[in-house]
């Protein structure tokens, strides 16, 4: 019989994987959207409406949050808008599956910010995965032919995974003492503002609304889905997850990301490309898993 911590675990882990499979479908219908929309439009729209949703539902519990909770929900906006803007500015250069790839790297600087933080020293493991983390990202963003090339694109990217792992990190430390709702509505709203004074500031009246019932579709996903329903996943998921753990489960995204925008992007896959994928979920396999499936049959066969 499951005891109610093993209960709450799996409960994590299903909200988890929940989440990542809902951002996985997310990539290719962002690409879409942003090129008729701009990118800050796009990203107040979804976190303003989830952040007036939650307080909605939510607002006798928000209104009495404390200054602790309201301290770590501000980090956690911050850390989120600057991971999005990163990340969907750097999905108009590369495509859907490369952007869903190298947004998983974060899973590898987990356990070296954590270092930091908690000043827990990684262990031989991390290393290795850290070394095949970067040969997998040269194979998949940086390969041009014959020649290794870096585009504004990947760089992005790349930056944009920085501020994911600092947002685990965050999750993890204020998780222990604070409501997970009360940090959903903060962080969401926190990034509603930013983008929303960005999009004032440098899109209005440079670059065209164009909403067609397609991207007005779209947008509607996003929010609902992709950023209401998968953040609260990850936010309640993570405050029963390790922050190693959760980086693992919300790695998979990378691989649903990819997934779908193969079958339904018509993404088309470089040989050079797929190598690179494979090292990059190796490192994340590593990483996590420390071999351990490996060393318990060798341990096995010994006997």
């Amino acid at each position: 019989m499951l005891t109610n911590e093993k209960k709450n675990n799996l409960k994590g882990q299903g909200l988890l994987l929940l989440s990542t499979l809902i951002w996985g479908t997310t990539f290719l219908l962002l690409k879409n959207t942003i090129d008729s929309i701009p990118v800050m439009f796009v990203l107040f729209v979804r976190f303003f409406t989830s952040a007036a949703i939650v307080f909605a539902l939510f607002f006798k519990k928000i209104i009495k949050m404390p200054k602790r909770t309201l301290a770590v929900g501000l980090a956690l906006g911050g850390v989120l808008s600057a991971a999005y803007l990163f990340q969907t500015y750097g999905l108009k250069g590369v495509s859907p599956g490369e952007n869903a790839f190298l947004t998983s790297t974060y899973t590898v600087m987990v356990p070296f910010m954590a270092w930091a933080v908690f000043r827990k020293k990684p262990n031989r493991y991390s290393f290795i995965a850290a070394a095949l983390c970067i040969a997998g990202i040269g194979c998949v963003a940086f390969y041009d032919g014959f020649r290794f090339t870096v585009g504004l694109g990947q760089i992005l990217t790349l930056v944009c995974a920085v501020f994911y792992g600092l947002q685990i990190i965050i999750i993890s430390v204020g998780e222990e003492k604070d409501d997970p709702v009360c940090l959903l509505f903060v962080q969401l709203a926190v990034v509603g503002v930013v983008c929303g004074a960005g999009s004032l500031i440098f899109e209005m009246g440079k670059a065209p609304i164009v909403v067609t019932l397609e991207s007005a579709l779209c947008l509607a996903y996003l929010t609902l889905f992709g950023t209401l329903l998968a953040q609260g996943g990850q936010m309640i998921g993570q405050k029963y997850v390790s922050a190693s753990h959760a980086s693992l489960l919300l790695s998979f995204e990378s691989v649903f990301g990819l997934l779908f925008s193969v079958l339904f992007g018509g993404e088309e896959l470089q040989l050079v490309s797929c190598i690179g994928f494979v090292l990059v979920f190796l490192s994340v396999i590593v990483s996590e898993t420390q071999l351990q499936f490996l060393t318990k049959r060798f341990q096995k066969k010994k006997k």
